[in-house]
């Protein structure tokens, strides 16, 4: 820190001591004069601004001091600063915005109900204002955090169809068609009545592999076959509808696939997407993920391995195959390059999940001395001995009579010392009495 900002902030507190804030905010903007990315100085001129009412500029300093915490990637803290500014802020233009901040935080820190919550906050403000093109870019970060939500893909897909967004329903459908195959018994309970209607109202879009994947899925859920007849028709089917082309589906198959513990049949569809060139840093990841869920640690880490080694990564995908490489790591035992990957998740990634418990674990497995090995106990052989004949048995008995004596003669020798010796006191003292 150079000196003069270090004298800056040093009167600016000092005057906040005294209780004078207006003055304490003139140095503090000194300072952010020689440093302008200083979230800690915004940070104190948007409590100051905040304790003398002036509310627009506290929120303008605290908008500053969360942009710069997310950047170095202190999200916790800029967690902590949009909650404070969402209390003070009226305009909902802004409210909004800080929202769908908030939100993503969550999601870089892998609070999934939390970053859901606050989506849905905004999500239900935009569709009240007729903002709907903006609401499906909300339901669609949705559903990248919950692939599965049933109810939420229904409702994307809808929304969709309204905003004449025909290639994200497909995009959502074609998802609910995965998920429905993995409980094809229970898929009538769902809202199919509109994914018909779509199709139909859509059916100039070329979307025929559509049509014929749903019609596909209703004729295995209306004939309620066993798991693995549907399994073996469902593959058949895939091969038949779409080709290697098809990435994107290919990938959704994979998940849907996962789901089901067919891990084999994941890691397939992830190689085709993966051939295609589609995401793959997001097909690495969730291939080391399937052979993991297998056991396969060798291959698992060979995955993520693949994943770090792509070109342009960004922090997000660096950090999280770092993250999933050193837990697949410390399963196998290798705890020093299990904490070299937390390491250098942590870095990339600050407070990414639990990445700081996941280290702290680490290290303390290291510290433990090794195991001593393991020593197989040898059994006992039993010694089977001669038979005694009866002139040796006799000889025996007799010896054990004599030592049965002898220990009687030791006894009684103990007997009569012990009444000697009270013998002897007692004439002792009857001597000593008669003088």
């Amino acid at each position: 820190m150079p000196k003069e900002k270090e004298k800056l902030l040093i009167t600016a507190n000092n005057f906040v001591k005294r209780g004078k804030p207006s003055e304490a905010l003139g140095y503090f903007r000194k300072a952010l004069e020689i440093d302008q990315k200083d979230a800690k100085v915004w940070l104190r001129i948007g409590d100051l601004c905040k304790r003398i009412n002036k509310i627009n500029e506290a929120i303008e300093a605290y908008c500053k001091a969360a942009e710069l915490y997310t950047r170095d990637g202190f999200y916790s803290k800029a967690i902590a600063v949009y909650k404070e500014m969402l209390l003070l802020e009226e305009n909902m233009a802004n409210i909004y915005l800080h929202t769908l901040a908030l939100a993503d935080l969550y999601s870089r820190l892998g609070m999934i109900g939390d970053a859901m919550s606050q989506y849905t906050k905004v999500e239900i403000g935009y569709e009240k204002d007729g903002r709907l093109n903006e609401a499906l870019d909300i339901y669609k970060k949705m559903a990248e955090l919950e692939p599965l939500n049933i109810e939420l893909l229904i409702k994307l897909a809808k929304l969709a169809e309204t905003t004449n967004a025909l290639e994200a329903a497909k995009k959502a459908y074609l998802q609910l068609f995965n998920i429905l195959v993995s409980d094809p018994v229970n898929a009538k309970q769902l809202d199919l009545p509109p994914l018909k209607t779509l199709l139909q109202e859509i059916s100039s879009l070329s979307l025929e592999k559509v049509k014929s994947t749903y019609s596909f899925i209703k004729y295995l859920a209306e004939k309620k076959e066993s798991f693995e007849d549907i399994i073996a028709s469902f593959r058949e089917g895939v091969a038949k509808i779409f080709t290697e082309k098809d990435a994107s589906v290919h990938y959704d198959l994979s998940l849907a696939y996962k789901e089901m513990d067919l891990f084999n049949d994941a890691i397939h569809e992830l190689h085709l997407a993966l051939n295609a060139g589609y995401r793959p840093a997001d097909c690495y990841t969730m291939m080391g993920l399937c052979y993991y869920d297998a056991k396969n640690y060798k291959e698992a880490i060979k995955s993520f391995n693949a994943g770090l080694k792509l070109p342009d990564l960004t922090n997000d995908q660096k950090g999280n195959l770092n993250y999933e490489l050193g837990i697949v790591l410390k399963e196998s035992g290798d705890y020093k390059k299990s904490l070299e990957a937390f390491q250098t998740c942590c870095i990339i990634l600050p407070g990414h999940r639990d990445v700081y418990n996941k280290i702290i674990e680490v290290q303390s497995l290291l510290a433990q001395p090794p195991k001593p090995p393991v020593v197989e106990e040898i059994p006992e052989i039993p010694i089977e001995l001669p038979p005694i004949s009866e002139e040796e048995q006799e000889k025996k008995s007799q010896i054990e009579r004599i030592k049965s004596l002898e220990e009687e003669n030791k006894i009684l020798r103990q007997k009569y010392e012990q009444m000697r010796k009270k013998l002897e006191k007692k004439k002792l003292k009857s001597s000593k009495s008669k003088k």
